[in-house]
């Protein structure tokens, strides 16, 4: 699918209902500095992760940046279902993201978040003339 097939299928699936105000959800998975992570890794963590908190089933996208000092990715998609319906995202950090994450960071053998330095790095320039 083209770049703008894939937003079609998220507006085609966010018109399904037009009174949820609020339709799309937006997610930042962010890992240690010292995780190495290929695409394919990435693509089906943002799977897992996407099953885990119930939008399994829902279109998304996954975009991976490198704005930050750390590897991140961002997931898109809408909370109006294939029937139209409303999926609910009150307590959703709490109820379903967190046990979420915390499965992969096993699951993935990734750095847990708790046990993650807090000092701050340093932006490396991606391109050096």
């Amino acid at each position: 699918m083209t770049e703008f097939d894939r937003l079609k299928t998220l507006q085609k699936t966010a018109a399904q209902n037009v009174n949820i105000k609020v339709n799309s959800v937006h997610i930042s998975l962010n890992f240690d500095p010292s995780e190495r992570l290929s695409q394919d890794r990435l693509k089906e963590i943002a799977a897992t992760y996407m099953d885990k908190i119930g939008f399994g089933k829902q279109p998304y996208l996954v975009y991976q940046h490198f704005d930050a000092g750390h590897p991140h990715i961002h997931i898109l998609t809408v909370k109006v279902d294939a029937e139209g319906n409303n999926i609910g995202t009150h307590n959703i950090a709490k109820e379903r993201s967190e046990p979420a994450r915390k499965a992969l960071e096993q699951q993935y053998n990734l750095v847990r978040a708790e046990d993650q330095d807090r000092k701050k790095y340093s932006l490396k320039p991606a391109y050096t003339a």
